[in-house]
């Protein structure tokens, strides 16, 4: 793995790359098929409405904390407002976001985004992203999985929080400007591949 990293300084800015001889996969499996069983499902396709998650105007809104399991093609967003835990998985899915971040959480609390195993999950931000990244968090963001993240920038950044997980999975990522911007990254027993973007910044 080869990553370039830029600093400016900041006394709060910290990497961790921990290379584990023994992977955790089969634990991250169990974990996944465990929390799976009890997700909320959400076919992307046709979005049925309840009390914890919203559909206007080709966005996905999810209000309350819980695992929610994503499958199917969105061409809109998908924003998370809780200020609870969530946790995204991404089943063969594909969100090509019309105006601005693909996904973005909002609140303050731990958000997860997981891929299922052996599987292809794509996500794309608009020409115009006002939100200036595919993925966006203001709480800690943890990306973790046995599938692929294909994460594709077209305005600015392509993943930017505060504090960022990448956990025994595979990430793809481009973008116009930083591929990850974010204050403490750690990375363990991960695979992550950056290509047209500048850099992480710090």
């Amino acid at each position: 793995m080869c990553i370039c990293f830029i600093g400016y300084g900041s006394n709060q800015s910290k990497l961790a790359i921990e290379n584990l001889t023994s992977p955790t996969i089969t634990t991250a499996a169990s974990t996944l098929e465990r929390t799976n069983s009890e997700a909320t499902q959400i076919n992307l396709a046709e979005i049925k409405t309840n009390h914890n998650i919203a559909f206007v105007n080709d966005t996905l809104t999810i209000t309350k904390g819980g695992t929610y399991h994503l499958s199917g093609i969105l061409e809109g967003a998908i924003k998370v407002t809780a200020n609870e835990n969530v946790d995204l998985i991404l089943d063969n899915v594909q969100v090509i976001s019309n105006k601005g971040a693909a996904i973005s959480f909002l609140g303050k609390a731990n958000y997860t985004i997981s891929t299922t195993c052996e599987t292809e999950n794509y996500l794309v931000d608009s020409l115009s992203n006002y939100e200036g990244a595919v993925i966006k968090s203001n709480g800690n963001l943890s990306i973790t999985g046995l599938g692929t993240l294909i994460v594709t920038g077209l305005n600015q950044d392509a993943i930017v929080a505060d504090n960022i997980n990448f956990s025994d999975t595979t990430i793809d990522i481009s973008a116009q400007n930083h591929s990850v911007n974010c204050r403490n990254l750690i990375i363990n027993n991960s695979d992550i591949t950056i290509s047209d973007a500048d850099k992480i910044l710090f």
